[in-house]
């Protein structure tokens, strides 16, 4: 692959981990809340993603970052 390919790739993985990252931890902070009668409780529904948003965030962007030293060392040959 050429310098510009790896680029691409090394991009558009980080800021696809980048965004996996965010998702994350707003699937974790993020409460739904309900109201009855007056009364109102929170509920986290998407606390079940965080975790797996987390994992596939950071793969992403070690892949990423190890494809953009792969590009700048394509560039220097």
């Amino acid at each position: 692959m050429k310098y510009e390919d790896w680029k691409y790739l090394g991009t558009i993985c980080t800021v696809l981990g980048g965004l996996l990252l965010l998702g994350g931890a707003i699937a974790y902070i993020f409460p739904k809340t309900y109201s009855f009668w007056g009364l109102q409780w929170a509920e986290y529904p998407y606390r079940d993603y965080a975790i797996p948003l987390f994992i596939f965030g950071v793969i992403l962007l070690v892949i990423g970052i190890v494809t953009l030293d792969r590009a700048e060392k394509e560039k220097n040959v």
